[in-house]
Order: C-alpha cells, then structure tokens, then sequence
C-alpha cells in the first residue's frame, strides 16, 4: 500500500467502524462454545501458566519457552493432544487456542515432556453454520480484515478461515504484509469414530530483521523506535504450510488413535542486520547477514492403542503408542556484508548492492525418529491415581555440510515417566510427577558466528510435585516446585553456539484463578527460578542471558452484572532483571508492563468493538534475550477491532 494512503486508510477504518457496529442486528448462529472471541484470553486462562486466543496472550510461560527453557528447541508440541513435529507454527484460522501445559495439567498426557508442552487446540464445525467477520487496525495502524466459518454440523461440516494484513507496521519500523488460509474438514459418522483433517498455509514478507548487541559492560542510550536501521533493500519472506489427519475410533473397550502431520517452512529470503559493538553512545557496527532459500520440512505421525478395563476395584487404561518423524533442513550458506559504523539515533543505512548469492556451501540436516512405548494409568475412584510409561526411542541424525563431509549420530535409549495424583480431599489435589525425555537443542542463531548449525541431542530429566486447592468456591490456587537438568547450548566468548555443559534450574511456580459473580475473574501467576549453568572445566557456575528469574503476570477481566455489553481487562507483567551477557557480568533491568483493554457488543447478537492498548505507560527500555542480542520494550500502540457473526 502506498505510504500516502494509508493515513486515509485509517481515517476511513475509523469513521465506518462505529457506523458498521450501529447497523440493526439480527439473529444469527453464533460461533462453537470456547471459540477465540476479542478481549476473552483472561476469562479463557484456567491457571496463570500461558494460553493464546488468536492474537492476544496471557501467561507466564510462552509458546516458545516455559520453566526457562526453549519449548522451540525440544520440540515439545501437540495437537489436540497429538504427537506434532512443527517446521512452522500452526496458522490462527486452524487453532482455537494455544495452552501450555505445565505442573498438574501436564500429567495427562501419555508421555509428557519434561520443560511442559504446547497443546493446540484446533477449530471444528459448530452445531450451526455461521461467519465470523473481523477487520480493523492491529499495531501500529496496520489495517487487516479475517473471517472464520463454519459449515455443516460436527456430524460432518468444515471450518475454516483466513487472515489478510497488506500493510503491517513493525515495532521496529519495518513493513510487510501477511496472508493465510486454512481448512479444517471433520466427519463423525458415528458416536466414537470421528475423521479430522486440516490445511493451512501463509505467506509472510517484510523488509527483514534487525538485532543489537553490545560489548557491555554498559548499555547503549535508549533511542526512540518505530525506524528502521538496516539497509531499506533488507527483505523477508517466508512461505508455511502445515497439513495433517486424525483419525479415532471406539472398538468397543478398545479406542484406536492415528494422526499424520506434514509441516514446511520455505525463506526466500532472510535478511538479518546485526549492529554489533554497541557502546555507551549508541554508536557500532553494521553487518547484513543474508540467508538463502532455506528450507525445513517435518513429518510426524502416530498410532495409540487404548484399553480401559475395570480390575481389582480399580480403573484401568493401557495405552500401547508408535510414533516416528523425519525431519530435513537444508541451509545454503549466506553472505556477510559489513556497512560499517552505525548511530542508532542517526538515520538508516542506505540501500547497497546486496550480494544474496549462495557461498555454494550447503549443509542438509536429516533426523529419523521411531519411539514405541506402552503407558497404564491406574485410578481408584477419584481420590488416587497413579500413571507410569516407558519408550524406546531411536534417534539417527545426519549431518552433510559440503567440503566437510558426512557426519553422524544415533541415540537409542530407553525413556520413562510417572506421576501419582491424590485427591486428598474435596478441595485439595497434590501431585508429583517425573519425565525423562530426548529433546534437539536447537540451531545457532545468526548472531553466532556458526549461525544455523544443528546442534546434537541431549537427554533432559525433570521431577516436579505440587498441589491444587480449592480456597473458596470462587478461588482456586495451584503451586508447583520443580527441578529440570540437561545440557544446554549458549554462545562462548568467541561467539560460537554449542553445548556448553550442564544445566540445573529449579523453581517455584503458582497461579490463582478467581471468578466472582459479580463479574470480575482475576488470574494471577508467579514464578521464581534458580538457574545454574556448570560450564565444565572447573569454571564457576552460572546463569543464562535473557531469561528473569523472578516473573509475574496478573490478568483481569471485568464484565457488568448490569451492563453485559461491556467489557474490561487488563493484563499486568512483572519481569526481573537478565544477564545480558555469558560472563554474568551486567544485567538489563527489570520492567513492569501494562496492557488495557475493552469490548462493547452492540445489541444481543450484533456486532462486538474491542480496543487495547499495548504498553499503555509507554515504558522505553532494553531487555536481553537469550540468543545474546539486546531488545527493546515495544512502544507503546493499539488495536482497533469489530467482529460480527452471520
């Protein structure tokens, strides 16, 4: 879109939007129960632990990393329970929600993983056919329109959607646009058999990445944002397609399970513009790091046998599973192109010739991967139960990297979980839970110098234990302490990523969900973390870069006994200090952010208008990360959104 209309564009969204929400509503189909609805994600939130509606987010924890570790390097994701490997994440028309399941709520699952997992939960046909409309202006005044849909009835109907962003602003300054479409087709011929199928695929550009990093130990000034500061002919683009089937069907006593998942991540192009060096003026070093026609492609399936059966005053379930994947990457090598000294309080770098060639070095990861396991859970009533399992799991990774050779790895190993829940008594459940699982550990960033190598496997252990209680019966509180151990990569001091020894991190974790009648509900979580990193080699302990060993989240949600239209949230963040280097020798600080939003819904069934605002206190500061690179606290901005259901 033209920079010269979109002021236009905006005024337009402004003016018809009210004038839309006005129109006479009517009766319509309303959306299945639970679907993703404006403004809903506290009030969909059952603990403080992470759970995303669409594009809003409540929670200590992330789709990418939970009890301080990488959820994106393990791989420990689901699908309505499912075994998933994502090359890339699945796209908003598919997905209703996105929990992670931490502490108790994790327990359920067969083979839980140790970390947590990211569970999520797909749309389906609702009783009713319907369309969902949404359109408005999301961060920074970028204008977008969606629509999801239902046809049919769960017996046999498709859901399904798409998401149009043309013109996006980033917190960065940076431009691009976004579109996806997915499908979710669903048969249920009978009660107990049921046919799942879903489809989804984006398109994504922009005008590529930016970094910071600084030899510390100071921090560069804070500047203001919304500009970019790589070169203007940086660019993007990436291309995702996620497809898969489920199938499930009740034998009588005897349940079989099967699921398939293919899943691509393509870049055209990843341009990444690191400014290195920085000092206590703001001023480094420049350098565009390009990448290629990456590629990374996943197949995940898996096949379960349940069996429940009632045996010495006991109930019974065996679960007999075989899962495999294959995973293939193939990274071309890119170019490093130095445009020298940069101020990032003065202007952009200029467009240059950028050389996006390949070096004609090419690495091409490959990963097969079996595991056959058997689970029982065992319950008597619904005061105890007890879940053990064990795997065997073999792992074969090869590695071809030209002018280097083949090289390669094979893990074959036994692995086990076990839990034991006892409802000691009607208000209180405690737990105590161990996993041992196998988990990748990911792929060096850019920002090291042997950017995109894959990392071998490593073995993580975790144990856990904790309680749920029932203090009033409106409020319920949940507390977890855990411990997880295994090697961990990080960036040495000559910027190369590999593993870097062990890792022990310890911590407590709680949350508290509160529903009152008068139409307040308040969740609220903390966690605090005591993370050591032993190096080896008789070196001191350490902590990670970029991850706060003290966090808190508070989310409330406020709807009128008296005046149902209306609706108000708030979602407050509390994170502490990060090591912004490996050294432990200087931190970023600690931030409090705050998040407000509402909701009018015009008329019983007519059309809803939800405004939020993004940082509201306008806080300005750096944070690290883990990858070693300094970010900044997005500026503060708003969305604007009418939906209606027809």
């Amino acid at each position: 879109m033209n920079a010269s209309l979109k002021p236009t564009v905006v005024a337009v969204a402004i003016l018809i939007l009210p004038a839309v929400a006005a129109a006479q509503p009517r009766q319509t189909a309303q959306p299945p129960a639970g679907a993703a609805q404006s403004g809903d994600v506290v009030r969909r939130a059952d603990d403080a632990f992470g759970v995303r509606v669409g594009v809003e987010r409540f929670g200590l924890y992330s789709e990418s990393f939970a009890r301080g570790f990488s959820l994106e390097a393990a791989g420990n994701y689901r699908i309505d329970g499912a075994f998933f490997v994502p090359a890339a994440t699945p796209i908003n028309p598919l997905i209703e929600a996105a929990t992670i399941r931490v502490g108790l709520n994790a327990v359920p699952f067969d083979f839980p993983a140790p970390s947590g997992v990211v569970d999520y939960t797909l749309r389906g046909p609702a009783a009713a056919s319907f369309a969902t409309a949404r359109l408005g202006l999301d961060r920074y005044e970028s204008p977008f329109v969606e629509l999801d849909f239902s046809i049919g009835d769960p017996a046999i109907g498709l859901a399904g959607g798409f998401q149009a962003y043309p013109d996006s602003t980033y917190a960065d300054g940076g431009k691009g646009d976004f579109f996806s479409v997915g499908l979710l087709p669903q048969w249920r011929p009978r009660e107990g058999t049921q046919v799942r199928g879903l489809i989804g695929a984006s398109r994504l550009r922009y005008d590529g990445d930016q970094g910071f990093a600084t030899d510390g130990p100071g921090l560069p000034p804070v500047v203001a944002w919304l500009k970019r500061l790589g070169p203007s002919d940086a660019r993007f683009e990436q291309h995702t397609l996620n497809a898969g089937l489920t199938g499930e069907h009740d034998f009588g006593g005897l349940v079989a399970r099967a699921s398939v998942f293919a899943s691509s991540r393509k870049l055209e192009d990843a341009d990444f513009t690191i400014i290195s060096g920085l000092d206590a003026r703001g001023v480094g070093n420049a350098t565009l790091f390009t990448a290629p026609r990456q590629t990374r492609e996943t197949l995940s399936a898996e096949l379960a046998l349940v069996r429940r059966f009632e045996a010495w005053g006991w109930a019974h379930q065996t679960t007999v599973l075989v899962r495999a994947r294959q995973t293939d990457v193939e990274i071309p090598q890119g170019r490093a192109i130095d445009f020298g000294v940069i101020d990032i309080a003065g202007p952009s770098l200029a467009a240059g010739a950028i050389d996006r060639s390949s070096t004609g070095i090419l690495t091409v990861d490959s990963v097969d991967q079996q595991a056959i396991g058997i689970s029982h859970r065992a319950a008597l009533g619904d005061g105890f139960e007890v879940r053990a399992g064990a795997q065997r799991m073999a792992y074969d990774k090869s590695v071809r990297r030209t002018g280097q050779g083949d090289t390669s790895t094979s893990e074959d190993v036994w692995l086990s979980n076990a839990s034991l829940v006892w409802l000691a008594s009607p208000k209180l459940t405690v737990y105590a839970a161990f996993a041992r699982g196998l988990e990748e550990s990911g792929t060096a960033p850019t920002s090291a110098v042997n950017r995109n190598e894959v990392l071998p496997p490593v073995i993580a252990r975790q144990v856990d234990a904790g309680l749920r209680y029932q203090l009033f019966p409106t409020v319920s509180i949940s507390a977890s302490v855990f411990e997880i151990a295994k090697p961990v990569p990080a960036l040495d001091t000559a910027r190369v990523f590999r593993l870097a020894g062990d890792a022990v991190y310890r911590g407590l974790e709680g949350s508290m969900n509160t529903r009152l009648a008068s139409g307040l509900s308040v969740v609220a979580g903390l966690v605090l973390l005591d993370m050591q990193r032993d190096p080896g080699n008789g070196a001191a302990s350490l902590e990670p870069v970029g991850i706060a060993a003290q966090q808190a989240s508070i989310g409330l949600s406020y709807t009128p006994p008296d005046l149902q239209s209306l609706g108000l949230d708030a979602q407050i963040t509390l994170q502490g200090d990060r090591w912004a280097d490996t050294a432990n020798t200087y931190r970023t600080k600690g931030f409090v952010g705050v998040d407000l939003g509402a909701r009018w819904r015009f008329g019983e069934s007519g059309p809803t208008l939800r405004v939020q605002v993004v940082n509201a206190t306008g806080l300005r500061q750096w944070a690290a990360t883990p990858n070693q690179l300094l970010s900044f606290i997005v500026p503060r901005t708003w969305r604007l959104t009418l939906s209606r259901t027809f």
